[in-house]
Parts: C-alpha cells; structure tokens; sequence
C-alpha cells in the first residue's frame, strides 16, 4: 500500500503541512496543543469532593456504604 487517496481538501492540507516540513508538522501540532490546553483551562471546575458525594448519595464519608447508624453503639445492647 504505496498510496492512500484522500479527498481535495485534506490533500491540500497535508500538502501544505508537507511543504512546511518538521517545523510545519510541529508548528501545528504545537498550536493545536495550546489551543486545547487553553480551552480545557477554561473550563470551569465541576468536580465534586468525596464528602460531596457521600452527603448527596447519603453515604459513610468512611467506607462508601449506606450510612451507619451510630446510635447502636452507645446502646450497649
């Protein structure tokens, strides 16, 4: 498989990379890179905590599991 065929956009896009060479190739590849490393700095941070999660599912921030009745140890029975 000697050539592969692409259409005339993409050939003339290829062309152009090409012609610049390595610093065409990297040049793109290094704006590309900065662009999506802005873009996902951008973003806002939706992370939650893991006290977060355990509120809202109603779960033992400890072990992840249903939450502990922790009346039954001062019981004593």
């Amino acid at each position: 498989m000697d050539k592969i065929i692409v259409g005339k956009l993409i050939g003339n896009y290829l062309q152009t990379l090409k012609e610049g060479g390595e610093q065409g190739v990297e040049a793109r590849l290094k704006e590309i890179r900065e662009k999506t490393f802005k873009r996902m700095a951008d973003q806002p941070n939706n992370s939650l905590t893991w006290k977060q999660i355990c509120k809202r599912l109603n779960l033992c921030e400890k072990c992840g599991h249903a939450k502990h009745d922790e009346e039954d140890d001062d019981t004593g029975g």
